[in-house]
């Protein structure tokens, strides 16, 4: 995983306020046509029975719609700030902590500039990836990355993951089992069960992993197998035909 963060320096700055400075543009539009959609419709309705009151509708009017767009220009004014995470698990964006951005697999150009790299997605996202701002990461191992991408934009079969997942197999011992609930929703009261495992490994530590509802119902405490890790994530757990089958299929 690569991770960017902080403001942005230089010619990715520049780049960057382009980008806000159409999102700006783009947004102040749409405010200002709805408004005056929305308050023309009003004066329509009330002109005839309130016609003292349509100065004052047009009035209230402009003066929401101006500060629409103060704010909306307040908020491009910000210095722009870049919070990323590169992820070549499955091949995603992460911006911020809150929402996840599919950008790569609808993937469209990569543009290479001197200490930055343009991403630019089929759903107009254009995400600013700057060398001076990776905090997690190697930056040419990164640009390497880029390049095998971009390289296979052009073919039929795009590439979405270029390393494939480091399996491993360990023999563990099951020391215990617990399940919890976990509110989706407590407005609505919605729940969901989640079911772990405490494993005993060979080395003697003990992890404790997320194991899905039909794994927990077929596992013992003290049953002893072999646990498999897909890029150290729980994937399966059992005797050795078991294993053997997933090593097959994989």
């Amino acid at each position: 995983m690569w991770a960017f963060k902080g403001e942005y320096t230089g010619k990715a700055k520049t780049y960057a306020k382009k980008i806000r400075l159409k999102q700006y543009i783009g947004a102040s539009v749409l405010c200002t046509a709805f408004g005056l959609l929305a308050f023309g419709l009003v004066v329509i309705v009330f002109i005839g029975e309130f016609p003292n009151y349509v100065a004052v509708l047009l009035s209230s009017g402009a003066v929401c719609i101006v500060l629409i767009n103060i704010i909306l220009f307040l908020i491009y004014r910000r210095a722009p700030k870049c919070d990323i995470k590169i992820k070549n698990d499955g091949f995603y964006a992460e911006v911020g902590n809150t929402c996840f951005i599919f950008a790569f697999y609808t993937i469209k150009t990569i543009a290479e500039y001197d200490g930055f790299i343009i991403v630019k997605a089929h759903n107009k996202g254009e995400y600013v990836l700057q060398k001076e701002l990776i905090v997690e990461g190697v930056w040419d191992e990164f640009e390497a990355f880029m390049k095998k991408v971009k390289d296979s934009l052009d073919t039929e079969e795009p590439i979405y993951q270029v390393e494939d997942p480091i399996t491993e197999y360990i023999e563990a011992t099951v020391l215990s089992k617990r399940t919890c609930k976990e509110y989706v929703d407590i407005r609505m009261h919605r729940s969901v069960d989640r079911y772990f495992a405490l494993f005993s490994l060979q080395d003697g530590k003990e992890v404790e992993y997320e194991i899905g509802k039909m794994m927990y119902e077929k596992t013992e405490v003290g049953q002893t197998g072999t646990l498999v890790l897909i890029s150290e994530k729980f994937f399966d757990f059992g005797d050795g035909e078991d294993v053997e089958e997933i090593g097959d299929n994989s």
